[in-house]
């Protein structure tokens, strides 16, 4: 159950450092900047690295290696759970947060 857990927020930890974060922000300027240097079509990348169900894939197979199993077909397994489930998770996250969201009434209504 532990390992489960484990396996759950690693991926979806993972994912959100890589699709979200400002740590990886720089590394998708650098590689944007070299692209244009060069002249690589390189945007299917940039897509991918924002793409939490892409990168959810890759974090569950990655993960998957680590917590569960090397057999290919419980790995792929593994990438497919974690797609869904950084799926879901930025799903649910964008449900409560606009859930939360304050609004603001600015109808000036004088009795």
């Amino acid at each position: 159950m532990i390992i489960l857990l484990l396996f759950i927020f690693s991926v979806i930890g993972m994912t959100e450092i890589i699709t979200q974060s400002d740590l990886f922000q720089y590394l998708k300027d650098w590689l944007i900047n070299i692209a244009e240097r060069k002249n690589w079509k390189i945007n299917w990348l940039i897509n991918a690295l924002n793409c939490s169900q892409c990168v959810g894939f890759w974090s569950g197979i990655v993960m998957g290696l680590i917590f569960l199993s090397n057999t290919f077909w419980l790995t792929f397994a593994c990438g497919c759970a974690g797609s869904m489930l950084c799926n879901l998770y930025v799903l649910l996250y964008s449900f409560v947060q606009n859930k939360m969201s304050i609004t603001l009434d600015t109808s000036n209504e004088s009795v």
